[in-house]
């Protein structure tokens, strides 16, 4: 499984990174502009500038990426509050954010099971 998006991402910054080295090769040999056959700055600058842009678009599909898997785990696990802790912090006192938040959760985790039957 994979997401779209950074998929689209990692393609972007690998035709970015091979564009940088082809424009690289094209415009260093470029006699008109620079007056010589071959400019090795010209193609150092235009490699590297697309080795760069490419990485950070391949950096953002891997955040992306390893996002939508933290996601995945998290909407597979089934950690709940067991009921005997949430009655022990509820006898301490009469009013319990511990268990107002348990019943948040199990209302959106049941909103959830239904949605995927």
């Amino acid at each position: 499984m994979g997401n779209p998006v950074g998929k689209a991402l990692r393609v972007i910054g690998i035709v970015d990174i091979i564009a940088g080295v082809i424009l690289g090769l094209i415009l260093d040999n470029n006699d008109e502009i620079y007056g010589s056959s071959f400019n090795f700055s010209v193609f150092i600058l235009w490699s590297v500038t697309g080795f760069v842009s490419g990485l950070i678009f391949v950096g953002f599909s891997e955040i992306i990426e390893l996002l939508h898997n933290i996601n995945i785990k998290l909407g597979k696990s089934n950690n709940t509050i067991s009921e005997n802790n949430l009655n022990e912090v509820s006898k301490k006192d009469d009013y319990s954010p511990t268990k107002n938040k348990y019943n948040i959760y199990r209302s959106i985790m049941s909103d959830k099971e239904n949605m995927k039957s």
